[in-house]
């Protein structure tokens, strides 16, 4: 996890502090050697957001989105797929919708966002 203010790597209290209590509109950035490590850090924050009834969503391969929700109480996340409060995007099939040729376009990024958070948005 690296810190809001500055580069430098967060301590374990501060990290633990954020993925338990993420700021409004938060993001952040984990640098990871174990893919189990980026699992369990993306599923307190994940987990955080939902219970404080915030909306969310995750982009990424089939496994790594069962592995991060793995990790929560299976009942918030049935309760939050069926509500739309969190929607899961198969990373594969949304880079297929970003792409022209081999390259990222940036205008469908944009309109895919736009569109994702206008989606999620509308259901509260």
């Amino acid at each position: 996890m690296v810190s809001p203010a500055h580069t430098q790597p967060a301590s374990a209290a501060a990290t633990d502090s954020l993925l338990a209590h993420p700021p409004q509109q938060a993001h952040a950035v984990h640098f990871y050697e174990e893919p189990d490590s980026l699992f369990e850090h993306v599923a307190r924050f994940l987990g955080a957001g939902l219970e404080a009834g915030d909306r969310a969503i995750v982009i990424a391969k089939a496994a790594h989105a069962g592995s991060i929700t793995g990790r929560l109480d299976p009942r918030m996340v049935s309760a939050a797929l069926a509500s739309k409060q969190l929607l899961l995007l198969d990373a594969h099939e949304t880079l297929g919708t970003i792409m022209d040729g081999e390259d990222v376009d940036a205008d469908l990024v944009h309109a895919l966002v736009d569109r994702l958070v206008a989606d999620v948005r509308t259901e509260t």
